[in-house]
């Protein structure tokens, strides 16, 4: 077993396959386990209407200071751009 832990966050994404997916190219790259964590969050209030996008650092500010207990890092899968 690998000492390594991986925590995918998964906001707002449906698709079973992709996250499927992902977790286990991760496994494989980084040889180490990787988790799931769905999350229920309202991204309303990192919207920037100025650029019309999401603000990605304070949306990864966000889930990085989530208690992942066990986990060396923590990736972020989002629905938005």
């Amino acid at each position: 077993m690998s000492s390594t832990t991986v925590t995918f966050v998964s906001i707002g994404i449906s698709d079973r396959e992709f996250i499927e997916y992902s977790m286990q190219a991760a496994a494989k790259e980084y040889a180490c386990a990787v988790m799931l964590k769905e999350v229920h969050l309202d991204i309303s209030d990192f919207y920037d209407p100025v650029r019309r996008q999401y603000n990605a650092d304070k949306l990864l500010y966000e889930i990085n200071h989530m208690d992942m207990p066990g986990s060396a890092k923590v990736m972020g899968l989002f629905n938005v751009d």
